[in-house]
């Protein structure tokens, strides 16, 4: 009877024992379920931000090179303005010295045909005196009175000093002169 007890108690705990292990084992199996997916969810991460990376630094490397391409484009079209700008400059001297090769063949053919007048509009072409003047203040004034627009200035005497100046502060001869009223009288 002793041996038939003691047979019943390691059957329980021999059951107790299995079910104990299937339990951890099912505990590990979603351990290492859970730690496959964390693994998962990290290399996902991972490999994005190494897209991520690639992305950006293939378009930091595009912005660089499309950089550099507009600074060689750059370098070109200033190259191309010089050689513009020169050839400007040439014709500009060229178109000069044209001009005046035709005014001393124009001199030189009224000299041999000897008519003053020819000479005289040859020779002020392109001068100073054919160009109209600037319309001044006194042109303007005289437009205006042939207009009948005129009005003379105002001239306006000036404001006496005040009492105790002298009118003739820099004439040692005027010096003890005062200007006191406007009759014009001194002391």
């Amino acid at each position: 009877r002793h041996w038939r007890e003691e047979t019943e108690n390691l059957k329980c705990a021999l059951r107790d024992i299995r079910r104990d292990n299937e339990r951890l084992t099912a505990e590990r199996d979603h351990a290492i379920c859970q730690q496959y997916e964390a693994r998962k969810v990290l290399e996902d991460q991972r490999k994005a931000e190494d897209t991520g990376y690639r992305d950006l630094l293939a378009t930091h490397e595009r912005t660089l090179t499309n950089h550099q391409q507009a600074c060689i484009e750059l370098e070109r079209t200033k190259s191309e303005n010089r050689r513009l700008i020169d050839d400007l400059v040439k014709c500009k001297m060229q178109l000069a010295s044209f001009r005046e090769k035709r005014d001393n063949a124009d001199l030189s053919e009224a000299t041999a045909s000897e008519d003053p007048t020819v000479i005289e509009l040859r020779s002020r072409r392109h001068t100073a005196a054919d160009k109209k003047p600037p319309l001044t203040a006194r042109t303007w004034g005289a437009v205006k009175k042939a207009l009948g627009q005129y009005k003379p200035p105002v001239h306006r005497t000036p404001s006496p000093p005040p009492a105790g100046v002298s009118r003739y502060p820099s004439d040692p001869f005027h010096s003890d002169k005062i200007f006191r009223d406007d009759s014009g009288v001194d002391d």
